[in-house]
């Protein structure tokens, strides 16, 4: 009799870790068994191993397998500070001197307290400190440090990227066993939460994520494309690895009569790991794939069925590149007529929001959101200076829990828009308008009765 997870099972792993929860002492480990109980209860066969040995991407807390075969990984977050604003910041010189002044022995630590954790109070921990983290320590550890060099990027949001002083002395959950491969060479990856409280949230990075990156309830599991080898072995092969499982591309190759190369190459017949990428972030953005699954896309990591043919591994592929390619902007540029800026004034962000053609005049509600007829409006940013000519579907689409047209601005309120801002702005909107697009031409390539 084949086995399937039911609502019981669900219900009592419910109940198991409230009564884990209600004892008062729980850590992370304390909840493992209850979750491996139901990993184990999806399906016949599954073994779930807490704490596997280290594989090539880190160390999961988790593998899953069938038959000792690996079916999947659990887990490798995005990035917890639990101090953003102390070290990400919009503009790098801006976090480069207050890491600085973090340092300066001039300074005491009160004075530094009541500066970065104003808001805090003392508790158990003094404002700002945490179990793991002591604001004393983290200034002796870090003084001597070269902090221009330990700044990176970040994709914090979706089309938001960031800087972040990237050092575990400042970082409580730095994910360094995921995130050194995209800054040891150039990679892509997934971003998909295993808990989706929010619709959509599927989303790719070519840098380091921050915590909820599309997800705004949810932690985000980011999957690399690429293995960069460790640059401290002996003996370290200097070529990067795909890290998908071998036994899926052999399937893969199966069903589409191909032949998996480890690179991208000209030869006929082949398929190379960014071509499983753009078909897989290709049925990830179908319309009737989210909605036929979407109850299960709530409690798991997506499944992904293989093509049905060649011709249609390919077309999928194409629309999974170019979905990949504007989300990350590559080749992106303003379109003409599209999010023009034309008022000059001072470019300060105030309470940005959104008035459709019919409502110019109109005066925005107190949370700046009206709804409105379909059709192109324009995007205030303060009484005098507006982006014209901004779809509404832009304005209103969502990825994952966030709408990016709004978000953007409202994180810059009070900030002055420079040119470039101003033009990240108006690539975004034409993603955002292509992007509904583009998903519509996936759905009419798939086989909506999967």
């Amino acid at each position: 009799m084949s086995k399937h997870l039911t609502v019981e099972n669900i219900a009592q792993y419910i109940a198991e870790i409230n009564r884990i929860y209600r004892a008062g002492n729980a850590t992370e480990h304390t909840y493992r068994p209850a979750l491996k109980s139901l990993l184990e209860a999806m399906a016949n066969g599954l073994t779930v191993t807490n704490e596997p040995k280290r594989i090539a991407c880190g160390a999961p807390d988790y593998i899953v397998t069938r038959k000792e075969i690996p079916v999947g990984y659990v887990e490798a977050k995005d990035i917890v500070t639990a101090r953003d604003s102390v070290v990400i910041d919009i503009d790098k010189k801006t976090l480069q001197n207050r890491i600085q002044k973090f340092c300066d022995s001039t300074i005491s630590d009160d004075e530094i307290r009541k500066w970065l954790f104003p808001s805090k109070s003392d508790g158990k921990y003094l404002a700002g400190d945490s179990r793991g983290w002591k604001l004393p320590e983290a200034r002796k550890k870090i003084a001597k440090n070269n902090h221009e060099e330990l700044i990176q990027d970040i994709n914090y949001r979706p089309f938001d990227t960031r800087k972040i002083y990237y050092t575990p002395a400042m970082v409580d959950w730095g994910r360094e066993n995921v995130m050194q491969h995209f800054l040891k060479g150039e990679n892509v990856g997934l971003v998909i939460p295993k808990i989706n409280k929010e619709d959509n949230c599927f989303f790719i990075s070519d840098k380091i994520i921050g915590h909820k990156h599309c997800s705004a309830y949810d932690s985000n599991t980011l999957f690399p494309l690429y293995i960069y080898p460790e640059v401290n072995k002996l003996f370290s092969d200097e070529n990067r690895k795909h890290n998908l499982n071998n036994a899926y591309l052999d399937l893969f190759s199966l069903h589409t009569g191909l032949q998996f190369t480890e690179e991208k190459e000209e030869a006929e017949n082949t398929f190379a790991p960014i071509d499983v990428l753009d078909y897989i972030y290709a049925v990830l953005h179908s319309p009737t794939y989210r909605e036929k699954y979407k109850e299960f896309l709530k409690i798991d990591f997506p499944r992904v069925p293989y093509p049905e043919n060649t011709e249609q591994f390919w077309k999928l592929v194409v629309l999974g590149g170019k979905l990949r390619s504007l989300h990350l902007l590559e080749g992106v540029e303003p379109q003409q007529g599209m999010a023009d800026f034309p008022i000059a004034g001072s470019n300060e962000i105030e309470k940005p929001y959104y008035s459709p053609p019919c409502m110019e005049g109109w005066q925005p509600q107190a949370d700046g959101v009206v709804s409105a007829q379909a059709g192109s409006g324009r995007v205030y940013i303060n009484d005098t200076q507006y982006f014209d000519n901004v779809p509404l579907v832009a304005w209103n689409f969502y990825i994952g829990g966030y709408q990016p047209a709004q978000k953007w601005l409202k994180d810059r309120k009070g900030r002055t828009l420079n040119f470039e801002d101003i033009r990240h702005y108006q690539k975004m909107i034409w993603v955002l308008r292509e992007t509904g697009e583009v998903m519509r031409k996936v759905d009419e390539v798939m086989d909506i009765t999967m």
